[in-house]
């Protein structure tokens, strides 16, 4: 909340200032005026006035999978924060499969929050990796099904960028081959294909909540533009 008032005055003096800066114009060549309309063409452009300054940085912990560490921040109007940052070791890479108006998704349980839903496939790329290549990877290796044909971007995401520097890079294609059961079964407790129409009504129901497979799924939603050929009811797999 105070965050976002310092900004609406941070807007609110910055159009004053050029408002001003604009009526005394036609007296540029007065040294007064002169001074006043540097300093105003000097100031910050908007938008710009609530940049979060760091000023050092202390590691608190790293291994292989994350660095955290801590951040002095001045934030606008000279306060000073102990911000925490978490750096992952990598980006992610996920996608969403459609066949038939039915998304592939896998049911698996979270142990950090105690909590079992609907996820998409979706894993850290590896080194040299292409984003779209370890998202085709990921969904072979969690479900047993190998994305075909083209696959194509649908959206990137930052999960928590207030905390952390995760990236998620999301792919969409439209058709696969079942290839066996999944190499990393222990992902998931199951694997189906759910219809598109039941998307909305399992967020409803808190069985999709993890950030990246929503911003996915909404986005898949609301892309409706984007052709959906599909290949013949794949039905359901179950793993």
């Amino acid at each position: 909340m105070l965050d976002r008032a310092i900004g609406i005055e941070s807007g609110r003096i910055h159009d004053r200032i050029e408002h001003v800066a604009q009526a005394l114009r036609p007296h540029a060549a007065e040294p007064n005026v002169a001074a006043f309309l540097q300093r105003a063409d000097d100031s910050p452009p908007e938008g710009t006035l609530m940049r979060w300054t760091v000023h050092s940085e202390r590691d608190l912990y790293r291994d292989q999978w994350v660095h955290v560490a801590a951040a002095d921040v001045e934030i606008p109007g000279g306060r000073h924060l102990d911000h925490r940052i978490i750096r992952t070791a990598a980006p992610g890479a996920g996608i969403a499969v459609v066949r038939d108006q039915r998304v592939l998704l896998m049911w698996r349980h979270r142990f950090i929050t105690d909590t079992w839903a609907w996820e998409i496939p979706h894993g850290s790329i590896r080194p040299g990796e292409e984003p779209a290549d370890a998202a085709a990877r990921e969904a072979e290796e969690e479900t047993g099904w190998r994305p075909t044909g083209p696959i194509r971007p649908l959206v990137y995401s930052q999960p928590s960028p207030g905390i952390m520097t995760s990236q998620h890079h999301i792919f969409r294609a439209d058709a696969a081959t079942h290839i066996g059961p999944p190499k990393d079964a222990f992902e998931s407790d199951k694997v189906e294909w759910i219809p598109t129409t039941e998307v909305l009504p399992l967020i409803n129901k808190r069985h999709i909540v993890a950030g990246t497979t929503l911003v996915a799924l909404l986005y898949l939603l609301a892309d409706a533009s984007t052709p959906d050929p599909g290949a013949g009811p794949p039905g359901r797999n179950r793993s």
